[in-house]
């Protein structure tokens, strides 16, 4: 597996939502050729500043991202993306609750390889402390509305419905 820039450059995209006099909302993207974030930045606020000087429409907001796609696919014999690892935590500075989920957990994340441990997530397994690393107050991803994980509580198999298959 190997993870490349998406796109003809090196994966930067800004996305930019504007709205109308009647409430419309539409976006447009824009791929960029830029060769860092820094200029990627650049060209985010360069076009922000020429789409006002030609569009009526207000732009209500806009993102930048670099996108990296896997350009070596090979179909996992084993998961499927249905099935969730649902760790729940506290959320850290007080008693609310948060959910965390894993999408195609691997089987070596729960208590045991079958039986009843098998639906139980295994909160010591040093995979799950690293991923759950990320959400504490040193890590860098939020839970909601810029809140950090405090910690995780418990974690449980569950499923959810993908709809019919074709």
């Amino acid at each position: 597996m190997a993870m490349v820039a998406a796109g003809n450059g090196t994966g930067f995209f800004v996305v930019v939502t504007l709205i109308d006099r009647n409430e419309d909302v539409t976006t447009k993207e824009y791929e960029l050729d830029v060769a860092d974030f820094a200029e990627a930045l650049g060209a985010q606020l360069e076009i922000e500043g020429d789409l006002a000087l030609v569009s009526d429409a207000l732009i209500v907001g806009s993102s930048l991202a670099q996108r990296r796609v896997n350009d070596a696919i090979v179909v996992p014999i084993v998961g499927e993306v249905q099935t969730k690892a649902r760790i729940i935590v506290r959320l850290d500075g007080g008693n609310e609750k948060a959910t965390i989920d894993i999408p195609a957990p691997k089987e070596t994340m729960f208590l045991t390889l079958s039986g009843k441990g098998n639906k139980v997530v295994d909160l010591e397994n040093a995979s799950i402390i690293d991923f759950l690393a990320n959400y504490l107050p040193a890590g860098n991803v939020f839970l909601s509305d810029g809140e950090k994980l405090g910690e995780a509580l418990e974690g449980r198999k569950v499923s959810v419905s993908s709809g019919f298959r074709s």
